[in-house]
């Protein structure tokens, strides 16, 4: 796919890295390979995201990039899920949580900046997530399967019609 998007433009695959320290990650992020791909990152016209759930059975705690620690200690700072690995809570706002500071990525804050976000993601447990992205404000397009789609629409009612919250 690649190969064939090249001939309209650079193709930029970012993927996030988290460092053990916020001085190793700082001073990652001013080593001018990875400043250079996240200036390449902050120049494109289109990004296709993700975002990911809060919960023990996650893609970040089965890959063991959380434990049950951090995972308390986020949902007790607000955060829903995590949106370009960073953790952010119901209005998109990223948490101030010292994994965010430990996480070599493009910033959440910069997707403002990218003329067409697309956001690919579905499933009753990231509705939350879901709707913080939304109510950042970057994003553009939404691609979801039907049910979080309506369960969104809804305001995002979970399972009980509890409301998880409404703009």
């Amino acid at each position: 796919m690649e190969e064939h998007l090249s001939q309209y433009g650079h193709v930029v695959a970012a993927a996030a890295v988290r460092a053990d320290t916020e001085e190793m990650a700082n001073l990652f992020k001013r080593q001018s390979s990875v400043g250079d791909a996240l200036d390449r990152a902050r120049g494109i016209d289109i990004a296709l995201i993700s975002v990911g759930a809060l919960h023990a059975n996650s893609t970040m705690a089965r890959l063991n990039l959380i434990d049950k620690d951090e995972e308390a200690a986020l949902r007790e700072a607000g955060a829903v899920g995590d949106l370009c690995a960073q953790w952010i809570d119901i209005h998109g706002r990223v948490v101030d949580h010292e994994l965010n500071r430990r996480v070599i990525a493009l910033p959440v804050a910069d997707l403002d900046t990218i003329p067409n976000v697309v956001l690919a993601s579905g499933g009753e447990e990231k509705i939350p997530v879901i709707l913080g992205a939304l109510n950042r404000g970057s994003i553009d397009v939404l691609v979801t399967d039907e049910d979080t789609g309506h369960r969104l629409l809804q305001g995002g009612a979970g399972r009980g019609g509890s409301m998880i919250h409404k703009t």
